[in-house]
């Protein structure tokens, strides 16, 4: 469920269609819907909202896992705990990946170190345009006999989201602080916590008698325009990058991989047009735009 302040209706409209035209089971609904679809959600009269019955989340660990073991049956090698510390160019072309435990020799790499990438390409010389920024989640249990279930919510009136996750918590999503990669708080802040919960209390009432469980800070990595960089490195033949994800790497990421295997083996990504996403496009004053204030979402 996405919910939405009137004034950002023409976006969640324009969203809704596009999505419908590509075959995606999605609507907007009223306030009488969602007494059929989710009883435990309120919504004011300025709100508008929209569905999509078959969305859903995935497990990061089970399915980064996933990946990996399919790649290590495709022929991958996967070193663990061994951070590539440098790139060696030589005669403006990668020559190899330095790690902790020594030189791999290669010919191509692609740089794909999250909220690390801006301080490994400046090894390089390039200066990317990336900022770190601290996105903090809180866990919650629920009161089952109100509220068994519920949908994840996007909420987008009250800049933050939360969700379901086994049979008794909820996940909470909020906060946007820049800060340094190697020195932030991996923990919550409690007046954010506080206030994030009264957001969560007026979206769902009954989660005011709630309890606090504990909760965790990871980073979303910015660009300028809050979307990715899907690129050739200009000026190093052989170097990749897929950066910038801003929050939203994980659920784009097997398109991710497609159209950056597409560029390096094709010279070009044939799945889908990545030339939006381009190096340049800062340079060129060319940035992406959104139908959203909350930046994230296209």
């Amino acid at each position: 469920l996405v919910v939405v302040k009137e004034e950002e209706s023409a976006g969640l409209a324009h969203n809704v269609a596009m999505q419908y035209g590509l075959g995606i089971d999605t609507m907007q609904v009223t306030a009488s819907d969602l007494q059929d679809i989710a009883p435990m959600v309120a919504v004011r009269e300025d709100e508008a909202m929209a569905w999509e019955p078959e969305s859903g989340y995935a497990d990061p660990y089970q399915l980064t896992t996933s990946y990996a073991n399919r790649a290590k049956d495709m022929g991958a090698r996967i070193e663990l705990r061994n951070p590539a510390v440098g790139i060696e160019v030589s005669g403006g072309r990668v020559k190899a990946v330095l790690t902790a435990e020594g030189r791999r020799e290669t010919n191509v790499a692609v740089v794909a170190s999250g909220p690390w990438s801006r301080q490994v390409m400046a090894k390089v010389g390039i200066d990317l345009p990336l900022s770190a920024v601290r996105h903090q989640v809180a866990t919650l249990t629920r009161p089952l006999d109100r509220i068994p279930d519920h949908p994840i919510v996007g909420d987008i009136a009250q800049s933050f989201s939360f969700r379901p996750d086994g049979s008794n918590m909820t996940f909470i999503g909020f906060g946007e602080e820049e800060v340094e990669v190697d020195s932030y708080n991996e923990g919550v802040d409690m007046p954010e916590v506080t206030e994030a919960l009264g957001k969560l209390a007026r979206r769902m009432p009954a989660m005011a008698d709630s309890y606090f469980r504990g909760g965790w800070s990871g980073l979303f990595t910015v660009t300028p325009d809050w979307h990715p960089i899907l690129d050739r490195v200009p000026g190093i033949e052989g170097l990749y990058c897929a950066v910038g994800f801003s929050g939203h790497g994980f659920k784009l990421s097997p398109m991710i991989g497609l159209t950056m295997a597409e560029l390096i083996t094709q010279g070009r990504a044939s799945s889908i047009d990545i030339n939006p996403l381009r190096f340049s496009r800062f340079e060129e004053g060319d940035l992406l735009t959104s139908s959203y204030r909350y930046r994230v979402l296209a």
